[in-house]
């Protein structure tokens, strides 16, 4: 983003309640572990952050968004959905 000098492009940095292990280190101002990864999204969590992710978090605005389960899932239905308009709108049509 800084390379690109891309500074108005927002970032949104998501995480499932359970396992904001980002949000943490970003309240904390260093990286910290969490107890636990208490979510269903347990392979996608990090109990903890990488000193790197904070460094970006340092040169440009990131914005941390938890989301609930439900709020997971929803989110990926409408990914979903998304996907199979792109591909039926991609199809050629006959006649």
């Amino acid at each position: 983003m800084v390379r690109q000098q891309w500074h108005d492009v927002p970032v949104i940095a998501v995480e499932t309640e359970g396992a904001a292990s980002f949000s943490a280190a970003l309240r904390a101002g260093k990286t910290v572990e969490l107890e636990a990864i208490n979510t269903v999204a347990s392979s996608l969590g990090a109990k903890r952050v990488c000193e790197q992710a904070l460094a970006c978090a340092r040169q440009h605005p990131i914005t941390s968004v938890q989301v609930s389960k439900e709020g997971l899932c929803w989110a990926l239905f409408f990914m979903d959905c998304r996907q199979t308009l792109r591909l039926l709108a991609m199809t050629p049509r006959r006649g």
